[in-house]
């Protein structure tokens, strides 16, 4: 928790304050909290840059004539049947008013979702008993040859 290269392989003062009387499993829980909204935060970004580029759900599983670059259709995909709200309306809109637009149903499949990842994550970080912070054992692209060490 702040310590690196960047900072001369030192605490600084803050983080010093922070840890002064932390046990070595809550040192693990912030490193494993840094870790963790650093990819939320990677993702996010990408997220955003994805739908100011105007790519939208459903991509190419969509009706004739829509697709990932042209959320146009003559018959759109509907998010909400009681506002009549589409899909590409949605992808028409900037990326913080598209967030606002999502109906309550939506954000709350959003807030299960998260929560789902957050009770694996939990369980494969604590109750596992895994010993470097941020080892969740998925590695889609094979980084780690054997896992982490």
């Amino acid at each position: 928790f702040g310590i690196s290269i960047e900072t001369g392989n030192k605490c600084p003062p803050l983080g010093r304050e922070i840890l002064k009387d932390a046990s070595p499993a809550a040192v693990k829980w912030f490193q494993n909290a840094e870790i963790k909204h650093g990819r939320i935060a990677m993702v996010a970004t990408i997220g955003f840059l994805v739908q100011k580029l105007g790519v939208h759900f459903p991509l190419y599983l969509g009706p004739s004539g829509s697709n990932c670059f042209n959320p146009e259709s003559s018959d759109a995909w509907l998010l909400s049947s009681t506002t009549g709200q589409t899909f590409s309306d949605l992808a028409s809109l900037p990326p913080l008013e598209a967030i606002q637009a999502v109906p309550n149903a939506g954000l709350f499949q959003i807030f299960i979702i998260g929560g789902w990842f957050e009770c694996i994550a939990y369980n494969r970080q604590w109750k596992e008993g895994r010993e470097v912070p941020g080892d969740y054992g998925y590695d889609p692209l094979g980084f780690t040859i054997d896992g982490i060490d």
